[in-house]
Order: C-alpha cells, then structure tokens, then sequence
C-alpha cells in the first residue's frame, strides 16, 4: 500500500503520472456525504453507481480525509454532451481533480487472466480520460483511474498496462489500483 503522504503529493504534482494501490479489505458501510450524494444523484446509466459511491468513500475514509465531493457525473458540463465524460470531480486543497471508476474482474466462465482486454480496456479508458479532460467546460488539474480489482494478479496486470501504455495516453493520470478483499464489497462492486 502506497503511503498516505505519497498520494496526495503524487495528486498535488501537476505533471506526474503514478500508481497508488490500496485495498479495500474492510465494510464501510458508513458511506460518506459526498457517496450518499451520489448514490441519490445517480450516473449517465449502467451499473457503475455502487462502485463510483464505494470509490469516493475510499478516497474520503482513507486517502484524503479532506477531500469533497464537487459534481456527480451528470452534473459535470462539457462542451460537447456526446463526447466521452468522467465518473465524478473532488475538490482538495481548493484544486479540482475528476476521478473515473472502473472494474477488472474475470469473465464468469473463464478464470484465465485476461492481460489483452486489460490492456486495451485501460488504453480505453486513459483515452476516454484525455477526451473528457478536453472536452470538460471547466478544467481540473489531473485525473484518477480508479480500478477495482477482484483479486491481485489482476491488479498487477492492470498497473503493468498503465505503466506500458503511452506516455501520451497516460499523461499526468494516477492510477488507483483497489483490490477488494471484502465479500460483501466484492457483491457490491462487481
């Protein structure tokens, strides 16, 4: 687990990508303000809304006790409503920062390790990231990829696809590698 000092000055350095890795192995089934916001607010659709709560929540309770909650997805504006778009924006230390959740897990009746479509779903998402980042009516500093992992061979493969991918693509993206060792989180979240 990457110290706390380390995320928040990796999240303050405008220019540096970097991996964190923290894993979720408690209920918090005390959700924060900004998680319960969120819950209520919603998402732009799928079923992406307990895992976007759950990641806030982490971010809240264990990264940065001093973090807000700025905009829920769908009260983020762009300029263009049809491009690509983010998850949430946090406000820390008076900086905007936005925040994109997604999942690595196993397909259901495979359990090999799928190191291709990890390594083309976070070359995805990082290009889904510079696109909403350009296409935001407001900036923020950086963004966070927070991926939550059923396990950690899967959270090795998808921090070794980040740190392969182009460093175009990457940018000043940190990634937040979250294995979920709780099973009860683990129903919620996948």
């Amino acid at each position: 687990m990457t110290s706390l000092v380390s995320f928040e000055s990796l999240l303050l350095d405008p220019e540096t990508p970097g991996v964190v890795s923290y894993n979720y192995d408690e209920d918090y089934e005390a959700m924060s303000d900004g998680a319960k916001r969120m819950l209520k607010e919603g998402n732009a659709g799928g079923c992406s809304i307990m895992s976007e709560a759950y990641s806030f929540n982490l971010i809240k309770q264990k990264l940065l006790i001093n973090v807000e909650l700025w905009e829920t997805e769908t009260k983020i504006q762009y300029r263009n409503r049809k491009g690509k778009i983010t998850d949430y924006t946090i406000n820390f230390e008076k900086r905007r920062f936005a925040v994109q959740v997604t999942r690595a897990m196993y397909h259901p009746k495979d359990r090999s390790v799928p190191v291709k479509r990890l390594k083309k779903e976070i070359d995805k998402k990082l290009k889904g990231i510079k696109e909403s980042s350009q296409n935001a009516s407001l900036r923020w500093e950086k963004q966070i990829l927070h991926v939550w992992c059923q396990d950690s061979t899967l959270s090795e493969v998808v921090e070794d696809a980040f740190m392969n991918a182009d460093a175009v693509l990457r940018g000043n993206t940190i990634l937040l590698v979250s294995e979920v060792l709780d099973d009860y989180l683990r129903e919620k979240i996948f």
